[in-house]
């Protein structure tokens, strides 16, 4: 088994390959969302470092969002552009559930993955031993912290913040609660990594996707959506196109 595994769903950019047990190679690079210019290079860079060629592959696993549209869009494309000329399965990894498995060895570590959703609000996930126990969500960042500090006091065990807003709005100047911390700042952004190793777990159980329908999982309308609907109230919700969520 050999896993091309791809992570864009924020501002870093991050290939991984992996034998469904361990990681054989990475490549981790924080370029500003301009994945479209350093994807492919560095997957091409991936495979030469590991030894491999494309066609040992035997899956693609790319991370699905929620994240940044542009970024999910540019890692979904070229993986299903890898799966479907190579004729191997793709699997979506949902982001913020791949983020957590970063903690999961630690028995009740209770983790709130974040991804930036704009305007003071988070994608956000919770994750305990390997479970998600609050569903995937937009909130404020202020109610993520409020949420945080109320599953702290539950004494159930600590709490870590991770995502790329945890690092940018809430691991400098803002006051946390007892028992509540963000991550450090090798830890706290996405990488591919887990994709890789969550996606392992998720192809051995069937769980992988077409790649002429997988779509990316946004959960929430685009500004440019958004401001279409207001300048024309009368096609509401018809601005752009459908988004579609993971069961």
């Amino acid at each position: 088994m050999l896993i091309l595994a791809i992570e864009t769903a924020a501002k870093v950019s991050s290939v991984a390959l992996s034998d469904g047990e361990r990681i054989i190679a990475a490549l981790t690079i924080e370029n500003g969302l301009e994945h479209s210019a350093t994807l492919v290079p560095n997957i091409g860079k991936l495979l030469a470092l590991a030894g491999k060629s494309k066609g040992d592959l035997t899956a693609v696993a790319v991370s699905i969002g929620p994240g940044s549209f542009t970024g999910l869009r540019i890692g979904l494309a070229t993986a299903k552009g890898m799966a479907y000329g190579l004729n191997i399965p793709l699997i979506s990894v949902p982001t913020l559930k791949a983020l957590a498995a970063r903690f999961y060895a630690l028995p009740g570590v209770t983790v709130f993955s974040l991804a930036d959703a704009q305007k003071k609000n988070a994608y956000c996930g919770v994750y305990r031993d390997g479970l998600e126990i609050r569903p995937v969500q937009v909130i404020s960042l202020e109610d993520v912290v409020k949420i945080a500090g109320n599953a702290a006091a539950e004494g159930k065990g600590p709490v870590v913040i991770l995502g790329d807003i945890a690092e940018k709005k809430l691991s400098r100047g803002v006051k946390l609660p007892a028992g509540v911390v963000v991550a450090g700042r090798f830890q706290v952004m996405p990488r591919a990594d887990e994709v890789a190793l969550l996606g392992a777990r998720m192809l051995e159980a069937g769980e992988v996707s077409d790649p002429m329908t997988a779509e990316p999982w946004y959960l929430r309308r685009s500004e440019a959506e958004e401001l279409w609907d207001v300048r024309h109230p009368e096609t509401a919700g018809q601005g752009g196109e459908a988004r579609c969520e993971l069961k």
